[in-house]
Order: C-alpha cells, then sequence, then structure tokens
C-alpha cells in the first residue's frame, strides 16, 4: 500500500475498450478488481493481415457494441452487407470466448485476414486517465470537433486544460488509488493532420499546444497512463448514458 498523499480526481466520464485498437464504451461506472482488472476492458487487440491494426481513423472502423449486463459483445456497421455480429462472452473468461465468427466477419470487412486475439498479458492493465479541459480545449481549436470516445480513454476528469502533464505520481478517484505513468499521445492527435479553424503554417492554436507535442511524430500529449493499486467502484456524474 502506498502511503504518500494522493491528488484527489472527479470523474465525469467511465469508458471500457474491449478490442484494441477500436472505439470505447460509454458506461455509468467501472468496477476495479482487488488485482486492478476492469471487466470487459481490453479483452482483445484486434490484428489485420497478420499485423496489429494501428488504427488513426475510427471513421473507418466497425462499431464495437455491448449489452449492460457484460456477457456480450456486437460489430456494428453502416456499410451495406454488414448486418450487426454478436459475439458471446465466455463468462468465466471472456477472453476465451469464441472468436471464429467475428475473425470471418472482420475478414470480410477490411478484405483481409482479420483475428481477435485475446490479451493474456498477467500483468494489471492500465487504464488512461484524460482531462475534459484538455478535450474542450482542442476541441474549441477544431472545424471538426472530435468526439470524446475517439481519444480512448477509460476515465475522463475534471480538470483545466492539460491539468494531467502537472499531476504527481499518485492520484486518487472516488478512492480508488491510482500510480500515475508517461503521458499518453494518440495516433489521431497529429498536429499537422488536425483540421484547425485558423490557418497557416503555425496556427496560434498550434503554438498554443505546442508545449504538448511529442518530438518528430507530431502528436499531442492526452491523458496519462495510470494502474491501480486498490479495487472499488468509480462512477461518472456527468455524461449521460
Amino acid at each position: 500500500m502506498l502511503t504518500k498523499p494522493f491528488t484527489e480526481l472527479d470523474v465525469l466520464g467511465c469508458f471500457v475498450q474491449p478490442i484494441v485498437p477500436m472505439n470505447v464504451i460509454k458506461r455509468k461506472s467501472l468496477t476495479i478488481a482487488s488485482n486492478g482488472r476492469v471487466a470487459n476492458n481490453q479483452l482483445f487487440k484486434l490484428f489485420i493481415g497478420g499485423q496489429f491494426a494501428i488504427q488513426s481513423d475510427l471513421a473507418v472502423m466497425p462499431k464495437v457494441v455491448a449489452d449492460e449486463h457484460e456477457e456480450e459483445l456486437a460489430l456494428e456497421s453502416d456499410r451495406p452487407g454488414f448486418p450487426p455480429l454478436v459475439l458471446k462472452l465466455n463468462p468465466e473468461n471472456p477472453a476465451e470466448s469464441d472468436t471464429r465468427e467475428p475473425n470471418n466477419w472482420l475478414s470480410e470487412f477490411f478484405q483481409h485476414p482479420c483475428q481477435l486475439r485475446p490479451i493474456t498479458d498477467t500483468r494489471i492493465p492500465q487504464l488512461v486517465i484524460a482531462s475534459y479541459g484538455s478535450f474542450i480545449a482542442l476541441n474549441n481549436a477544431l472545424t471538426n470537433p472530435l468526439p470524446i470516445e475517439s481519444l480512448a480513454a477509460n476515465l475522463v476528469i475534471d480538470a483545466e486544460p492539460w491539468a494531467e502533464m502537472n499531476w504527481g505520481t499518485e492520484v486518487s478517484i472516488n478512492q480508488v488509488q491510482f500510480v500515475v505513468g508517461e503521458p499518453m499521445t494518440h495516433p489521431q492527435l497529429d498536429v499537422v493532420k488536425l483540421n484547425w479553424k485558423e490557418e497557416g503554417e503555425l496556427t496560434s492554436a498550434q503554438k498554443l499546444f505546442r508545449p504538448y507535442v511529442v518530438g518528430n511524430d507530431r502528436r499531442l500529449r492526452f491523458g496519462r497512463m495510470a494502474q491501480p493499486v486498490t479495487g472499488g467502484k468509480i462512477t461518472r456524474f456527468m455524461f449521460a448514458a
């Protein structure tokens, strides 16, 4: 057990990401087990053509949805010829669910062999914690605002823009304690490719965000990786279901 004082944070939104790197799913709460795991979060990784799918544009991806009872997932798409496909989850170990039908569905969708590979890493999975203020500041500078789900944060915090960059190494949310790691970057946050409201080689918005850009890859930092060190239930109080 850690003994240093923790920075207490208020949570606005809770999300899980069953299939990495596909969309996150909004939840009313997250229950973190004593071993640090969250139900139906990071069950599978998507591989396309034998390579891990590093996808920067969720608009071209199918959508993952889940029932409230955490018993099944579904793949959905607006593309003609792709009706929703339901994946029944193994109640004993969801990562051991039969993925043959979803693999076939995804292979047809992407026109390449696809596989949902279970995430079997025995280490405690880390969650992504991000500031809602950062998200609002970014969207205020963009012509095409991003949906909050596209940034793959598990916990969205009531905080000023980029306040997460100034957190210490230990934070607490609803009395659940976390050790906080390095700032995150995201494929969608390439400062050159984003549609800024202002035009020019380096806009005032880009100058504002420049301290949060990571080196040559031009991506904005957004959120922090965090590993739970205690269990408990975290409940959001803002985003509607």
